[in-house]
């Protein structure tokens, strides 16, 4: 549009609703991408914290030179002798014995424990060796 010789800048009412349009469906294309990521983080988060759950309870066990048990208590719960209770946020024990007796110098007496966490269809295995070591798969 010009004015006098001017010309007035910005955009038409229909270019603006087009823009909008494609930010729209950008966006509903994204969003997909986002939920997925954001459950991997979530569920990395929960295995993250049953692990250092897990080294705590071996620390604890070797300073009181007595053993230590790890007692899942609901789907997503669980206690730690002298330690005290712990929820997975966002996340469920799928698989993995109920019980691990570690023994005063730190390895679970009970053999070497796998528990695989859920978040939607997503999974994360938490692994305590027999000689004691913790890892993620």
């Amino acid at each position: 549009m010009e004015r006098r010789g001017q010309r007035i800048g910005g955009f038409t009412l229909p270019e603006l609703l087009i823009s909008l349009a494609i930010v729209g469906v950008l966006a509903t294309l994204a969003s997909p991408q986002f939920g997925r990521a954001h459950r991997g983080a979530v569920l990395g988060g929960a295995a993250e914290q049953l692990l250092g759950d897990f080294q705590r309870a071996q620390a604890e066990a070797i300073k009181r030179n007595r053993g230590v048990t790890i007692h899942k208590t609901g789907e997503a719960s669980y206690d730690i002798e002298f330690l005290g209770s712990a929820t997975l946020d966002g996340a469920t024990f799928a698989q993995g014995p109920d019980t691990v007796r570690l023994a005063p110098f730190g390895p679970p007496l009970t053999g070497a424990a796998t528990y695989v966490l859920a978040a939607g269809n997503y999974r994360k295995t938490v692994i305590i060796t027999a000689g004691g070591q913790t890892r993620i798969q």
